[in-house]
């Protein structure tokens, strides 16, 4: 029991991190001196089309997965791993 709720706790803290980062990020897109937090890489493929498909003849189904991290996130992450193991 204590194992799982020290998962979900974590989980909590990394999917905090991540939103708050992306809405962070959005809002200092603008600020010139503030934009280097929203620099960030995307991985993944596409579902429209050029990921992997499955044909049924009746029905079509793409895949796709897209992943983009920022700085900010990334910092945000590291930050709540430090809170996690104080809390922990």
């Amino acid at each position: 029991m204590e194992r799982s709720k020290n998962f979900f706790l974590l989980l909590f803290f990394v999917l905090a991190a991540l939103v708050i980062g992306g809405l962070v990020g959005e809002l200092t897109a603008g600020i010139p001196w503030l934009r280097w937090l929203t620099y960030g890489q995307s991985i993944g493929f596409n579902g429209d089309g050029g990921g992997p498909l499955v044909d049924l003849q009746m029905i079509q189904i793409n895949f796709g997965f897209r992943m983009q991290v920022s700085v900010l996130q990334i910092i945000l992450i590291t930050a709540a791993l430090l809170i996690y193991r104080k809390v922990r």
